[in-house]
């Protein structure tokens, strides 16, 4: 992924705890671009995963920032390409 891509949530993210209920609602995704990506360089303690740290500007949900209601990024397995 890079920056400017079209992303929706992924199953994974989609059940995470804190995404709200509407972002499950039937019919249209949530629909958000890829603003930032923020490498971690620290192999001993994260996953593949965890190593890079995605910043998303959601279309129609400004308030949902990250994948818990205290951070400000999301995780490759979060996210998925629109399609």
């Amino acid at each position: 992924m890079k920056i400017g891509d079209l992303v929706t949530l992924s199953r994974y993210g989609l059940n995470l705890g804190t995404i709200p209920w509407i972002c499950r609602r039937p019919g249209a995704p949530v629909v958000g671009i890829i603003t930032g990506i923020e490498k971690i360089d620290d192999r001993i303690y994260l996953s593949k995963n965890e190593t890079l740290r995605y910043t998303v500007r959601w279309n129609d949900l400004p308030n949902l920032k990250g994948r818990q209601w205290y951070s400000q990024y999301f995780f490759r397995n979060d996210l998925k390409y629109l399609k």
